[in-house]
């Protein structure tokens, strides 16, 4: 869903003076009060659009005589602070908004709270949960909140399907896989099967994939070879557009007589947001001993993240992501920087893993690198490799909020 957010205080002007703004499902409009300047009524308000994401505008008043807002600009001293303290106290569990200031120049004007749609909805204010109608934050009924409930249950199976199905249609057949291979999605929460392709230009997303080389996931070195960086064929895809190495037909299928089949890479853009990356060389060979690619496994998962934020400023999708990760022929590998000290005993002991999870908008721009921590957290503290960090493994980590 892309939502309504003023960006400057001329923009936030216009829309009241014209009443073209009005309350809905995903935007509430409240003025500042007296005498700490927040409205205690913030916080059910913030709560109830988190479950499906919304906007809160402060220093909006509404006529009700004459059914329509009006500005309410008041100093902005202090104010930005008091609304992150009064989500952070009273919201729970704990819930993660960005909040904009408006300054008119003068040290007056507006606050745009914006809240994401949370992936651990419903949040509870002062002992009731709150969700939102038309146009007001609502308590919920138990049957409400159980709901919610299920909709992470039955997301998480939705996510499970994603990962399986980008596991079934590995491209490279039985004969030509070597060592171990990473399959990593990354899919909006969105029902819009066009969302990514109606902002391309003429909507041509073929031109915008192929036009692609100036953003950081395509232009930025990696320290391992290959990576999304280096593809170079552009095809078109059933579901959208594809960025491939040279292994790579444009069906998707691979060229039996290729050099250096293990280094096949894949990511497809979908037409919908979506992001799909096959990656062939998940693990390699130094001295005889076969080892697990830590920093290639990390580092592509940290490019399909770093896609899945483009898009969403691409589109202003506001909404919440699935992402996982799998890997396969991971059996009884080492990881590199077990293998080169001379502690090979250290391997892994299963062949396969996989991990899945749901990021909101805030969690996918936060600072550091929350998603990649929980999408491969487990895998490197399995293999003894924890202490590396996962920071220090993030291609690109977040330094600052974006909204």
């Amino acid at each position: 869903m892309a939502m309504w957010i003023p960006r400057t205080v001329e923009e936030l002007e216009h829309a009241v003076e014209s009443n073209s703004v009005t309350e809905s499902h995903y935007l509430d409009c409240k003025e500042f009060t007296a005498p700490n300047g927040v409205p205690k009524t913030v916080a059910k308000c913030v709560a109830s659009l988190a479950v499906d994401g919304g906007v809160l505008i402060l220093g909006v008043g509404e006529d009700k005589q004459a059914q329509h807002f009006v500005m309410k600009p008041t100093p902005l001293t202090g104010l930005r602070d008091a609304v992150d303290a009064m989500i952070s106290n009273r919201v729970t569990p704990s819930l993660r908004v960005t909040v904009d200031t408006l300054d008119r120049g003068d040290g007056t004007g507006y606050l745009v709270v914006i809240v994401p749609q949370s992936t651990r909805a419903p949040h509870m204010v002062d002992g009731r949960y709150y969700g939102r109608s038309d146009t007001a934050a609502e308590p919920l009924s138990d049957p409400d909140v159980r709901r919610l409930w299920l909709r992470h249950v039955d997301r998480r199976a939705d996510r499970d399907a994603l990962l399986a199905a980008e596991v079934d249609r590995e491209p490279v057949p039985d004969e030509l896989r070597q060592g171990a291979r990473l399959f990593v999605f990354a899919q909006p929460l969105s029902a819009d099967p066009r969302l990514l392709l109606d902002v391309c230009e003429e909507c041509d997303l073929f031109r915008w994939v192929s036009r692609a080389n100036r953003l950081p996931v395509f232009s930025c070195q990696r320290p391992y070879q290959p990576h999304i960086g280096a593809l170079t064929g552009v095809h078109r895809r059933a579901r959208g557009v594809a960025r491939s190495s040279h292994h790579f037909e444009s069906d998707r299928t691979v060229v039996r007589d290729g050099r250096s089949p293990e280094n096949t890479v894949d990511v497809e853009i979908w037409e919908d947001g979506g992001v799909r990356l096959y990656y062939g060389r998940a693990s390699d060979t130094l001295h005889d001993v076969d080892y697990l690619m830590l920093s290639a496994i990390a580092g592509e998962t940290s490019g399909v993240i770093e896609l899945a934020r483009e898009v969403s400023k691409q589109t202003g999708f506001m909404g919440s992501w699935q992402v996982g990760v799998a890997l396969r022929g991971l059996k009884s590998l080492p990881a590199y920087s077990t293998a080169i000290s001379g502690e090979p005993h250290w391997k892994y002991s299963e062949d396969d893993y996989n991990e899945t999870t749901e990021a909101d908008h805030a969690t996918l721009f936060s600072p550091g690198s929350p998603i990649l921590t929980e999408m491969v957290g487990r895998f490197l503290r399995a293999t003894f490799s924890y202490n590396m960090g996962v920071d220090h493994l993030d291609v690109f980590p977040q330094t600052e909020i974006e909204s």
